[in-house]
């Protein structure tokens, strides 16, 4: 992988400020979901590739002053913001971070030999390519009854209305043929499946649904725009100008004129959340 200012793989969908966003313009939903995880008082959590730490204080609230979050993120731009967010949390207590690459095959150095009891992994999973092997390692360091808890999106599935249905799906259509791109829009239809491949799991999927109208929040309309312009981006090699016009007519939201602006806009879009539990 490589840095930039965006973030690791010269993505903005891995920079500090989209990330920031990508929560803020969920945060309404948020509480009820996390809050409906398997995560209890007590529980020791390890958060995957955590970025800035948003999810730790959700978590850390859910497992008590007894319990502790351990974050980790290979980029220390996104640790340092973790760190910083840390001093004034009320939660700092129950928190640790380290910078860490996930593929490393050892334990990160500020858990040593601790049993966990939950692992979470969200919206990353899809930058490792041997994921089923990753996943298993990361498994593996559960004590019975520990879950791992796993969230993807896909953006082969969304509902914008009012739409013109032939252009998303040659737009759809030509993302999902793209081999090149770095980012995987599509990556929670292939969750359920990996998680299965688990030893000694028993796995569960719930979806994380999310509807979104005008008038948008500017975090949203960030959070939607910047999505569906990667997606075009994927798809754009094998895409008509026309096509690609007409896709920037709709979600570039710099352009006042666009449908993202428009008082008739309408977004919907699931993300898919599989929590494969390690048998007793």
């Amino acid at each position: 992988m490589s840095e930039s200012d965006d973030g690791f793989l010269d993505l903005a969908l891995t920079s500090e400020e989209w990330l920031r966003n990508h929560f803020l313009a969920k945060s309404p939903e948020r509480v009820s979901q996390v809050s409906d995880l398997p995560l209890f008082p007590s529980d020791k959590v390890l958060d995957l590739c955590c970025g800035p730490g948003y999810y730790c204080d959700f978590f850390a609230a859910m497992v008590g002053p007894s319990g502790h979050v351990f974050g980790v993120d290979k980029d220390p731009t996104h640790i340092d913001v973790a760190l910083r967010r840390r001093i004034t949390s009320p939660y700092r207590d129950q928190m640790s971070f380290e910078v860490y690459d996930v593929k490393i095959p050892r334990c990160p150095e500020l858990i040593g030999d601790m049993p966990l009891d939950v692992v979470v992994m969200f919206n990353a999973l899809f930058y490792f390519e041997e994921q089923a092997t990753l996943l298993q390692r990361y498994f593996d360091l559960l004590v019975p009854g520990g879950r791992l808890i796993v969230k993807d999106s896909d953006f082969g599935h969304f509902m914008v209305s009012p739409f013109e249905t032939k252009t998303r799906n040659r737009v759809v259509e030509a993302a999902e043929h793209d081999q090149s791109y770095s980012f995987n829009n599509f990556a929670g239809r292939n969750l359920f499946k990996t998680m299965r491949k688990l030893n000694g799991a028993q796995v569960t999927v719930r979806a994380w649904p999310y509807v979104a109208h005008a008038p948008l929040s500017d975090a949203m309309k960030h959070y939607i725009s910047t999505n569906l312009i990667t997606l075009l981006d994927q798809a754009r090699p094998q895409l008509a100008e026309k096509d690609i016009r007409a896709w920037m007519s709709l979600y570039d939201r710099e352009r006042l004129e666009a449908h993202i602006n428009s008082p008739d806009f309408i977004f919907v879009m699931n993300e898919m959340v599989v929590i494969a539990e390690k048998s007793r």
